[in-house]
């Protein structure tokens, strides 16, 4: 099956000021829109795009309430997510049927175009599987919520979406339902290697990468290390990584905003406003 990182969903409290971190860091641009996470919810929070093609970062406001007020819809689309397009939504629905797993059944809403599901995983991380069901109603859509003319992208910065890291308390259980979901083979930690474009397996990792490119999820038990004076979880449902061809210009802005960072082996780790933590590394071309 034919899969891609599509976007990851970030919780932001105050969007303005998730939107000028973003642009001082990455120099992502964007504009609020109201975004609609289920036909029954009447609230619809303000959501910001940041919008690279097959790189987007959503920061989206937070429903805490979602699941008291909402009870009989299964699963929160509101909250932090990893999503992924995929050539055809029924068939994940399927292998989800086949293992008896709950999700919430795919809706037309959102960007015009796009048929999406929302399931959780055994660790309870949401992640999201979207389709494409009408391409020039989805170029559109797109185009209308980067606020531009045609499919191109608001911005041109120097940065791309690499790896969404999510943690597991039960690796094994993890690579099976990944497996299913994404619908490839599970790797096991005795299993082939990959150099980054076949799935592969160590004893507290596993990584299913797009194929022909050197990205994807790590799914990996939880770790975390104290320093540069803060926390960095190595491995948390809301980090991610950039790659981004100015690294150094990435840690000047963080020294010259007074953010804290940590370097740990050629990446840098830090905290968006509503404590996210981005990993940013070098692009190696």
């Amino acid at each position: 099956m034919t899969w891609s990182i599509d976007h990851i969903a970030l919780v932001a409290h105050d969007l303005g000021t998730s939107l000028r971190f973003y642009a001082e860091v990455l120099g992502a641009e964007g504009d609020p829109i109201a975004f609609t996470p289920h036909p029954n919810v009447p609230n619809r929070p303000r959501a910001i795009l940041l919008d690279r093609v097959g790189s987007s970062i959503h920061l989206i406001e937070p429903l805490p309430n979602f699941h008291c007020e909402w009870p009989t819809i299964p699963v929160n689309p509101t909250s932090p997510h990893v999503a992924i397009t995929v050539p055809d939504s029924q068939a994940v629905i399927d292998r989800l049927e086949a293992i008896e797993w709950r999700y919430l059944a795919p809706q037309n809403w959102g960007p015009a175009g796009y048929s999406r599901l929302y399931t959780n995983d055994p660790s309870m991380n949401t992640v999201e599987a979207s389709q494409v069901v009408k391409a020039d109603e989805a170029t559109t859509g797109l185009a209308r919520v980067r606020g531009v003319e045609g499919s191109e992208p608001l911005n041109d910065a120097a940065w791309t979406l690499d790896h969404v890291y999510l943690s597991s308390f039960d690796l094994d259980r993890s690579r099976t339902w990944y497996g299913t979901f994404i619908g490839v083979e599970p790797p096991t930690p005795d299993g082939p290697g990959s150099n980054g474009e076949q799935p592969f397996a160590t004893e507290r990792s596993i990584v299913f990468a797009e194929e022909g490119l050197g990205r994807g999820i790590t799914v990996a038990q939880p770790s975390s290390r104290s320093t540069a004076g803060i926390w960095v979880d190595t491995v948390a449902h809301s980090c991610f990584g950039v790659t981004t061809g100015d690294l150094d210009g990435v840690a000047h802005r963080l020294e010259r905003a007074g953010i804290a960072f940590a370097e740990l082996g050629d990446a840098l780790y830090f905290r968006d406003p509503s404590m996210n933590v981005v990993r940013a590394t070098a692009d190696a071309a």
